[in-house]
């Protein structure tokens, strides 16, 4: 990237779907400014149909350069540029694919999570949104049928890996995104979900510790605490 390239990427103040981004970002030493948005922003901002954020939805990633700017949607599009430009994204085509298959996997294990968070309603399911006992009933499916599953299939690569890491002997866009999930779903703020809910996947709680142990990303931690402000990350 060159150094007259100035990236903005604007979400909510918390980690969710710009987690793994802004993680990739500090690992590949990438500046750019994170711009936190409040829900009555974003809420003004999908009223008024604006042009910075198609779709009506976040993360989006503002690119200026030379003069022009363009607006890119889709966080695991914005993850895979910001991967590319950190090195955290292989070259070689077989380990790329193979990338992304476990952010495709991963994206298949919470969907379901994340459509409980969202409600019936927006979710296009329901005239109604579910109820609390509703929820936690569909969450209870998705931890005897999902759940292992979908994190059986990522614990069994993990087991079979010499380096520790999904992809390849390094650390990769899949790591983080693996690293961001997990502490989702772990992180006690869904009803129904128990914080112990990986106890049962010791290589996926060892790759949270790696992850979690890389230099770079315990600065940012240590730095940038949550809610997020807007800030220019200048490494």
């Amino acid at each position: 990237m060159s150094s007259d390239t100035k990236l903005t990427l604007t979400y909510f103040p918390i980690g969710g779907r710009a987690e793994a981004i802004r993680l990739t970002a500090a690992v590949g030493s990438i500046a750019f400014t994170n711009q936190s948005m409040s829900s009555a922003e974003f809420a003004e901002a999908q009223k008024a149909n604006s042009p910075t954020m198609p779709f009506g939805q976040v993360p989006v990633l503002q690119i200026e350069k030379d003069g022009t700017s363009q607006t890119i949607t889709q966080s695991d599009a914005i993850l895979r540029y910001f991967g590319k430009l950190a090195g955290l994204y292989p070259t070689d085509e077989i380990q790329a694919l193979k990338v992304d298959e476990l952010m495709a996997i991963l994206q298949d294990a919470v969907s379901p999570l994340v459509m409980t968070v969202r409600g019936a309603v927006k979710s296009h399911i329901s005239d109604s949104d579910w109820t609390s006992e509703e929820k936690l009933e569909i969450r209870g499916r998705w931890l005897k049928t999902d759940m292992p599953k979908y994190l059986g299939e990522i614990e069994s690569v993990l087991k079979a890996s010499t380096s520790g890491w999904l992809v390849g002997e390094t650390v990769t866009i899949a790591d983080i995104r693996l690293f961001v999930g997990l502490n989702w779903i772990s992180g006690g703020i869904l009803d129904g979900i128990p914080t112990s809910v990986v106890d049962g996947y010791p290589c996926c709680i060892a790759l949270m510790e790696k992850v979690k142990s890389i230099d770079k990303i315990k600065e940012w931690m240590e730095k940038y605490p949550k809610p997020y402000e807007t800030f220019d990350f200048k490494p």
